[in-house]
């Protein structure tokens, strides 16, 4: 799969399963759906040879992973405002402001290039791709919104206008999230606060970090 080129369908784990369908505008649409992702372990004792998989045999670990996936967020191939993040870090910056507001277990483990009700009658020809299948948010979570529909209306009204914000304060990225799905070729400090982003693009003193 390739995220420049082909559709891009999230799935996200970890939100609240009662959320219905979001129109961000531009296109962009969260809606439910399911997916369950398992990956169960197996331990091999001979080294691999070039290019091949390890010998047999092979025992069966006790666990493994898995995770529940109850919405899809998309992001159409003409999806390209002008000084914006390309798409898959679109997913990225939507999915880390979801954290931010409702919960630090959302995460995406995989996109595929399709629905994910559509993979299940044509998985042969469906490309999935693992972004954050092995993320680290497994842990319980840290706090629960007070409203949740107001926690994704704040979402819906800022994801563009706070983009605006990063490019003229990049120091905001790895407080946000520092988990960005593409490493972008940046330096960046980590001291900044999330004052901006939290108070609507406003610093403490009322000034606006949008540059309007």
């Amino acid at each position: 799969m390739n995220p420049q080129e082909d559709p891009i369908y999230a799935g996200v784990a970890g939100i609240p399963k009662e959320i219905g369908e979001i129109d961000f505008g531009s296109g962009v649409i969260l809606r439910p759906t399911f997916a369950h992702l398992m990956a169960p372990f197996l331990l091999a004792f001979s080294p691999a040879p070039p290019n091949s998989k390890h010998p047999g045999p092979w025992a069966a670990v006790n666990g493994g992973l898995g995770l529940d996936i109850h919405a899809e967020l998309h992001i159409p191939t003409n999806f390209s405002p002008p000084d914006f993040f390309d798409r898959l870090n679109t997913v990225w910056w939507i999915t880390s402001l979801f954290r931010l507001a409702l919960s630090p277990q959302i995460h995406v483990p995989v996109i595929t290039n399709q629905p994910f009700q559509e993979v299940s009658k044509n998985w042969k020809n469906a490309q999935i791709l693992p972004i954050e299948a092995s993320s680290h948010r497994y842990h319980r979570s840290l706090y629960e919104p007070k409203n949740i529909d107001e926690s994704i209306a704040w979402v819906v009204r800022i994801w563009q206008k706070a983009q605006g914000l990063m490019r003229i304060r990049r120091q905001l990225l790895w407080p946000v999230d520092d988990n960005y799905f593409v490493r972008l070729p940046l330096s960046l400090p980590l001291a900044h606060s999330r004052e901006g982003i939290l108070n609507g693009g406003h610093s403490a003193t009322g000034q606006s970090l949008y540059g309007s």
